[in-house]
């Protein structure tokens, strides 16, 4: 049932009213975890095939293919793109409000040297820790601290070709979204930073379907001049889900589809569950003109998410 609710349910991320909103919530948790399900059709699988139960077997295996099928072909499609050396890396943490390890981020952000780190949930204890550390090496900055889950701050060695905003174009945010413009190659390449919110009630996933249909109008418009080249960030949704699949109906590519290795999942990091098959919930969104050579999970640091590093170039 899982999977057929993952399959056919259709979300336009319109709003309605209460009823719909718990219908479209129980929807995009089957499709959040449709992996976990296939999983779950496989070791049945296992044990209709051991009871010889013919039946059960080849529905369990319908059901375990259709599941797993779409992860089997992201892993296969992707892999390393060819590097001409000249591509624009970033690389996002998500601090879990500020209590990721400051030494573990300094450590990977030291070892990969993005041009570009993000960060969410950005506390004033992550700047004062953070920030002084990273202003030799990444002078530009902007941020906006706060004591809650989603504060937002972005470090850069290139200069910003135009003020940084705070907030997407199109409203409906409460939370910063921050875009940064810096050149490369030449040309100005835009950059948001994402944190939507978690799906924790449906209250949170009122407002996670909000901001989402607020980026899908803001980055749905090809011909908008403000339009993101890359999303990236912490989505708090699967590919598989409705909040990612209305970016990609727009036309965005998921970088880890394109240029990374494996599930690369990224959460979660911390307690019991981290035993647990993970999804990837830290994604970067790529436009067309752009696309992704690099897409790589980092280390822990302390935080429940892994950080990601994807570099980006001009077709």
């Amino acid at each position: 049932m899982t999977i057929l609710v993952a399959l056919i349910w259709k979300d336009s991320l319109k709003p309605c009213s209460s009823a719909w909103l718990a219908a479209h919530y129980v929807a995009f948790m089957a499709a959040t975890f449709s992996f976990h399900a296939g999983m779950a059709a496989l070791v049945a699988l296992g044990f209709a095939q051991l009871a010889r139960r013919r039946k059960l077997s080849i529905v369990s295996g319908v059901a375990a293919a259709i599941a797993l099928g779409p992860t089997i072909w992201a892993v296969l499609g992707g892999g390393a793109r060819t590097s001409n050396g000249h591509e624009l890396v970033l690389m996002s943490f998500n601090l879990m409000y500020g209590q990721g390890s400051a030494e573990g981020v300094i450590r990977q952000v030291e070892r990969e040297r993005p041009d570009v780190v993000l960060f969410q949930e950005w506390t004033p204890a992550a700047s004062a820790e953070l920030g002084s550390q990273l202003a030799s090496s990444y002078p530009f900055k902007v941020e906006l601290a706060r004591d809650d889950a989603f504060g937002q701050a972005v470090f850069s060695r290139c200069a910003f070709v135009v003020p940084p905003r705070l907030y997407p174009a199109s409203g409906g945010f409460r939370e910063p979204q921050i875009t940064i413009e810096v050149e490369h190659e030449g040309r100005s390449i835009r950059v948001t930073n994402v944190h939507l919110l978690p799906p924790v009630s449906l209250t949170y996933f009122a407002q996670q379907r909000r901001g989402a249909r607020a980026l899908v109008e803001w980055c749905g418009d090809a011909e908008r001049a403000d339009r993101p080249h890359v999303l990236i960030g912490d989505f708090n949704a699967t590919r598989s889900s409705s909040v990612m699949g209305a970016l990609i109906k727009r036309g965005y590519r998921e970088a880890h589809v394109v240029a990374g290795d494996g599930r690369g999942s990224t959460w979660p990091r911390t307690g019991l569950l981290r035993f647990a098959p993970g999804l990837r919930l830290d994604n970067a969104l790529i436009a067309p003109d752009v696309e992704a050579v690099q897409a790589e999970v980092g280390d822990d640091f302390g935080s429940d998410h892994r950080p990601i590093l994807v570099g980006v170039r001009w077709r």
